[in-house]
């Protein structure tokens, strides 16, 4: 065999292993990118299901303050009806501001 012979073989010899290294190099990365890509899918989810959650607790939040502002009117309403009753009772039944009036 003549020299280009032999650089002729180096040379293919080098292509296949820099091919194969190559071929290698691909499916590690894909065997190393894979599980991580899934963990971050499963990540991106999860993200998901709790920003839908938390909106769903501030609207139950908005829902239950107007419920509560409800009840506070009518407790405000109702605490006043008793005051006014127990008025009555102290007076004897007798309405204080019907004489003024």
């Amino acid at each position: 065999m003549t020299a280009s012979d032999w650089a002729a073989v180096i040379t293919l010899l080098l292509l296949l292993i820099t091919t194969l290294g190559g071929l290698l190099i691909i499916v590690l990365r894909d065997k190393l990118t894979n599980p991580l890509s899934r963990v971050i899918d499963k990540l991106s989810d999860t993200v998901d299901r709790l920003i839908e959650a938390n909106t769903k607790r501030d609207e139950q939040y908005v829902e239950l303050t107007k419920h509560v502002e409800q009840h506070d009117k009518q407790f405000i309403k109702d605490e006043a009806k008793i005051n006014e009753m127990f008025d009555l009772i102290k007076t004897g039944g007798t309405d204080h501001n019907d004489k003024q009036n």
